[in-house]
């Protein structure tokens, strides 16, 4: 057997007494994928002939210097292994819970015992050199439950029954029925408390996330993945995309957490109105337009959404969409006119809104509001030659811009400033 040589880890009885035994497993799996860079056909999870769980990699080896109580690095943007100390946790754990350890490879033979110390019994490992035909790593551990087993394979993607229904290089999206997040094939959370769509496994080398996971790989803040997720989303595939539109006109549980992250609502609405005949609509435009709800409401191909006042704005200045195509908007006589100097519904939406901000002041004329002259950029006017507040087409781009023009007018009219820090405050 050759010479015998030990090191003692320092590792007591009572060891991380908050782990259960599948938590242990799952280091040692997670080890094993790291030196073979993840890739599940270089390790092998099985029962040996006295039921022992094997756990078998095709790396290099474990020497006695791995077991060095210091955190590892590694240039691996996949690992999903966080710390070095990962295997002397698993040991440590198993031992504590009566659980029999070895360890193989090719020049050596790891076991451990309880040494009496003057702290107390602590875990000594004893090597003994030998020679065997074996490639890479093999731990063998007594008295595992079939139920622990699963359960630590069942925290990673590729040894679960999970099956992404899209990848990309930013990572995956998978439907099950209680969400997760996995960080390179692990799992790092369940989501609980919130409605999220799907479950994302997020590839690469994040440094928020790596920070952000504590020793046990879990209680990760979701706040540190949103980003991640969001490249995932927003580089998705039409089914997916088709889901999350379905999910944005299902009422009954609200929206899921990703249609509230700006970057995706506006992905969704973006593709939706170009495949989809939608109307959005907000409890406003519905109270207000009744009877052309109640009519497009009959229309079998449309897909009527409730969106929020914020969300429409989001829409009207951020969206590439047509406006006209998706909202229930009852045109006024005064937009008419409009209507027939070609002013999209964007532009009419614009005005209207602003004239809205000052409509709630009494000091306001409204018939002036009412009778605004919009230019073309040349300076002619595109409706009347009456005196009128007067703007320019082109401050129709953004609500800030038409508000701030129809400001500067009233001031003139009115030698007063009275409304300008409201305006300004609200939209510069």
């Amino acid at each position: 057997m050759g010479n015998d040589k030990g090191i003692s880890l320092n590792i007591g009885e009572k060891y991380l007494t908050n782990w259960e035994i599948y938590h242990a497993l799952r280091e040692l799996i997670a080890n094993a994928l790291d030196v073979v860079g993840n890739d599940p056909k270089k390790v092998k999870i099985y029962r040996d002939s006295k039921n022992r769980l094997c756990i078998k990699d095709e790396g290099n080896g474990i020497k006695p210097e791995n077991f060095k109580l210091e955190e590892s690095k590694s240039d691996n943007a996949n690992r999903i292994g966080k710390f070095g100390v990962g295997l002397k946790d698993a040991i440590g754990v198993l031992k504590s819970r009566g659980k029999e350890i070895e360890i193989q490879t090719n020049l050596y033979k790891y076991e451990f015992k309880y040494n009496e110390s003057a702290v107390g019994n602590v875990i000594h490992i004893h090597i003994k050199e030998h020679r065997i035909n074996i490639k890479g790593t093999k731990i063998i551990i007594s008295n595992i439950a079939a139920k622990d087993e699963e359960l630590a394979k069942n925290e990673f993607i590729i040894y679960s029954r999970i099956s992404p229904i899209f990848s990309n290089k930013f990572g995956d999206i998978i439907e099950e029925d209680e969400k997760s997040l996995y960080y390179n094939g692990v799992r790092i959370c369940k989501i609980e408390g919130e409605y999220f769509k799907f479950s994302y496994n997020i590839n690469g080398n994040i440094n928020k996330i790596d920070d952000g996971l504590n020793r046990e790989r879990r209680y990760v803040s979701r706040s540190i993945c949103t980003k991640a997720i969001q490249n995932i989303i927003n580089n998705s595939s039409e089914e997916v995309l088709e889901k999350f539109l379905d999910t944005l006109s299902y009422e009954d549980k609200g929206r899921s957490v990703e249609l509230t992250w700006e970057s995706c609502f506006i992905k969704v609405v973006n593709w939706g109105s170009q495949k989809r005949k939608l109307c959005l609509v907000t409890d406003h435009d519905i109270e207000n337009h009744k009877e052309e709800y109640n009519q497009i409401n009959r229309e079998l191909d449309r897909v009527i959404i409730k969106i929020t006042k914020k969300e429409k704005n989001i829409i009207i200045n951020k969206c590439n969409v047509e406006v006209r195509n998706i909202f229930l908007v009852n045109i006024s006589t005064y937009n008419e006119s409009m209507r027939k100097w070609n002013f999209s519904e964007k532009e009419i939406y614009v005005l209207e809104k602003a004239k809205s901000l000052f409509k709630k002041y009494s000091e306001v004329d409204k018939e002036l509001l009412e009778n605004l002259v919009v230019i073309d950029k040349y300076g002619q006017s595109l409706d009347s030659d009456r005196e009128k507040i007067i703007i320019r087409r082109n401050n129709l781009n953004t609500v800030g811009d038409a508000a701030v023009a129809i400001l500067k007018q009233l001031n003139i009219i009115n030698g007063s400033s009275q409304f300008e820090d409201y305006i300004l405050t609200k939209y510069i």
